[in-house]
């Protein structure tokens, strides 16, 4: 068995224990609480020459009592990231504007008959969607407030996009007249479904018997991988994550 299969098997073992914890009657009659929460990521160490890479977004954990000790989760949640990368449409390497529209542009640009001029604002955006197990043991501070470190780990499915923002205008001297449009040329996408690791400490308030809510600090760790799991095209490998929750307990 190769890399790619071993790695290939690991994932769909990793989705399959997933399924069957919240499908599990035992697992089920253990239910500890859901999470409903918001999400602020940041990246930080970034690659590619990305210059800012930041998400909102938010998801649901459900969490299971394994132990008195221990807790064990499954979350999933959904961020949109904002992308500012320097040389965006050199490093995306788009194959219709290097090869087929970029001579055509500068060609126009050119003619000074055509008195046309532009300008090109290349737009990033990634859609990041991790599913993960955690483990986590509280610790009472005082009364109402407990401590939570946190280990986890999963998957991150993502989609980077890219679209360039262009604004044409063209002067008619004749009837001293400026005619403007602008529209958006797409590129094609960039997927991926590589492994992450986190860590982090979950601080909560219970506000009553069945509702208490939270906030987190995480830090995730992208895992090198190579071939066809797109770690290569991911704008960072580390990140952070501020989450607040509202928790409903069982």
């Amino acid at each position: 068995m190769n890399r790619f299969e071993k790695i290939l098997r690991f994932k769909s073992n990793l989705i399959l224990l997933i399924l069957i914890i919240l499908f599990s009657a035992d697992s089920y009659s253990q239910l500890h609480s859901i999470n409903l929460f918001t999400d602020y990521s940041v990246g930080v160490t970034k690659r590619l020459s990305v210059t800012e890479a930041d998400a909102l977004g938010g998801g649901v954990g459900v969490y299971f009592k394994v132990f008195d000790y221990l807790t064990v989760g499954v979350v999933g949640s959904f961020k949109m990231f904002s992308i500012n990368q320097d040389s965006a449409l050199t490093q995306w390497d788009w194959y219709f504007w290097d090869v087929r529209y970029r001579g055509s542009v500068q060609a126009d640009l050119a003619d000074s008959a055509l008195a046309l001029s532009a300008t090109f604002n290349p737009i990033q955006k990634m859609d990041f969607l991790p599913i993960m197990l955690t483990f986590k043991s509280s610790f009472n501070l005082f009364e109402n407030f407990s401590a939570s470190p946190v280990i986890g780990g999963g998957i991150v499915f993502y989609t980077r996009r890219l679209y360039l923002e262009e604004d044409w205008t063209r002067k008619f001297d004749a009837i001293d007249y400026t005619f403007s449009y602008k529209y958006r040329n797409f590129a094609d996408d960039k997927t991926g479904n590589p492994f992450f690791i986190m860590g982090g400490l979950n601080i909560t308030y219970r506000l009553g018997e069945v509702v208490s809510i939270s906030t987190d600090f995480n830090y995730n760790h992208i895992i090198k991988t190579e071939g066809k799991f797109g770690y290569d095209q991911l704008p960072f490998s580390d990140s952070y994550s501020i989450k607040l929750g509202l928790n409903f307990l069982y």
